[in-house]
């Protein structure tokens, strides 16, 4: 009998700190995201307060499966690389 008691008392330990090590896995991630966007609310604000593009600003947190990310990359891509009409002769 004090055996069935011992094997309740340590799985019964054993499941309190398995949930104890989960919540504070959970408890750590979901502060790391938001502190992640309020950072980045926060360098958007100061980017807008100094007249620089916010969507660049956002775009510097953002996964490079972002698709809005990468249709403003390509858009700028796009007039900072484009093929001028006339030859460019360059002198030495």
């Amino acid at each position: 009998m004090s055996q069935l008691k011992d094997a309740v008392k340590v799985s019964t330990i054993f499941l309190v700190c398995l949930t104890i090590i989960l919540l504070s896995i959970t408890g750590g991630i979901g502060y790391y995201f938001t502190h992640d966007r309020q950072l980045m609310a926060k360098n958007i604000k100061d980017a807008i307060d100094k007249g620089i593009d916010p969507m660049s600003v956002r775009c510097s947190y953002a996964s490079e499966t972002d698709n809005v990310c990468v249709a403003y990359a390509y858009s700028k891509q796009g007039k900072a690389f484009s093929i001028p009409d006339q030859p460019i002769s360059i002198k030495k």
